[in-house]
């Protein structure tokens, strides 16, 4: 999934309470502030770096870590921007088939479309 002006390859993440992305791969603004604890398959990390940047839909607040999946929460983007998820099945399931079209719809009635082949 792409999702910046710059279009950086992004985890559409249904399970996480915050987007992480990785500083130095976006234009977003990168600052100090509260402490975050990310838990890695080595452990938590904490940082206390955040980046804003201005997607699609809006702009948004993720936790900056170097070492990490550059990830948008859908949980995040709906709580505060008003995304909403539709991504229905394909139309011939099965373990080589494509996954359906996933469309992200905007609060202000607009959507962004990922189709083709995903990783889950």
């Amino acid at each position: 999934m792409t999702g910046s002006e710059e279009e950086v390859t992004r985890v559409w993440d249904t399970a996480s309470i915050a987007g992480m992305t990785k500083p130095a791969s976006t234009k977003g603004i990168t600052r100090k502030d509260r402490t975050a604890g990310v838990t890695t398959g080595a452990g938590v990390v904490k940082t206390e770096k955040w980046v804003r940047e201005l997607l699609a839909w809006g702009e948004v607040d993720h936790v900056g870590l170097e070492a990490t999946s550059t990830t948008l929460s859908s949980g995040q983007h709906k709580a505060e921007l008003g995304v909403e998820t539709t991504w229905p099945a394909p139309i011939a399931p099965g373990p080589t088939s494509e996954c359906g079209t996933c469309v992200l719809h905007k609060a202000d009635g607009g959507y962004v479309v990922s189709s083709g082949t995903h990783q889950i």
